[in-house]
């Protein structure tokens, strides 16, 4: 008969939620930073041209579509983080991963 150790498994799979709530927080900032950054920042993270043009131009496009994009790589920061037990739960977080 094969033993499975249980609190391994959960261990790992703790593990592997914090990974990818580091990395989703992570890209977050590296977005965000991009709206400091500027044009070349936006270039450098290969961002669509349509971005990269609003801005050289400095209007609201890209860093409206970056505050975007970062809130949602925060928030499933935030749902592997709940899983893990890092943080508390987070209504929807089975569904949601």
């Amino acid at each position: 008969m094969i033993k499975v150790d249980l609190d391994h498994e959960k261990n790992n799979t703790e593990r592997l939620l914090i990974s990818a709530g580091v990395i989703a927080f992570a890209a977050a900032i590296w977005h965000l930073l991009c709206i400091l950054g500027g044009p070349s920042w936006y270039a450098f993270a290969r961002a669509p041209h349509a971005l990269i043009e609003s801005a050289q131009q400095g209007t609201y496009l890209a860093p409206a579509a970056t505050i975007i994009v970062a809130g949602l790589m925060l928030t499933c920061s935030a749902y592997a983080f709940s899983a893990a037990g890092l943080i508390r739960k987070i209504p929807l977080t089975t569904a949601a991963l």
